[in-house]
Parts: structure tokens; sequence; C-alpha cells
């Protein structure tokens, strides 16, 4: 084998190793962009329903918008079992009054849910 084989040998494995890590990188930085696009379309999912189920709490005790949610009441009508709904990344739902609008500590970004 000549040396310019050798040469080219070596040069076509350094492509191969550099375009693996680089193709590694890129499929890890790919799920954990999918990851976090999943967990915000659930909490978006999840500050949705909240907002319904507000509404609903709302016509079934004669609400005024304005009015403080009664946190623990409003927890054993919709959650009976297992507590308030949680955000898929660990943040929390603030539930201020009826007819303010759902949020979240993490994902403060997503769109407004619309009353």
């Amino acid at each position: 084998m000549s040396k310019s084989s050798r040469a080219y040998i070596l040069v076509a494995a350094c492509l191969m190793v550099i375009l693996c890590l680089v193709g590694g990188w890129w499929v890890r930085a790919w799920q954990i962009k999918r990851r976090n696009l999943q967990e915000e379309t659930a909490c978006l999912s999840n500050l949705i329903g909240l907002k319904m189920m507000i509404l609903n709490w709302k016509d079934e005790n004669d609400l005024a918008d304005g009015t403080r949610i009664a946190t623990n009441a409003f927890v054993a009508r919709f959650f009976p079992s297992d507590g308030l709904l949680r955000c898929p990344s660990n943040g929390k739902y603030d539930l201020d009054v009826v007819g303010g609008t759902v949020t979240c500590s993490v994902h403060t970004n997503l769109v407004e849910c619309g009353r």
C-alpha cells in the first residue's frame, strides 16, 4: 500500500469520525428539542383545561370575575383523587382569580388562554 493510499484512508477515517460526532450531537439536540416541545404542548393543554374548569366552577357557583378561587374546594371538585394537574416540566400552575389568566411558572411564554 502506498503512502498516498494510507493518507486517503486516514483522511476518510477522520472524516467519518467527525461526521459521527456531529451526527450524534445533532440527533441528541433534536431529541431534547422534541421533548421540550412535548412538555410545552402538554402544559398548554393543561392550561386550557384548567381555564375551562374555572369557567365551569364560575357557572356552578355563580361567581363574578375577579373572585378569588378557593383552591382546596376547586381541587376537591375537579381532582378528587390525585390533586391538581402538574406541569410536565415541574412547573407550578397559578390559579388566582376567576376570569384571570392561568399561568405556569415554567412555560410563561405560551399563548394565554382566551376567556
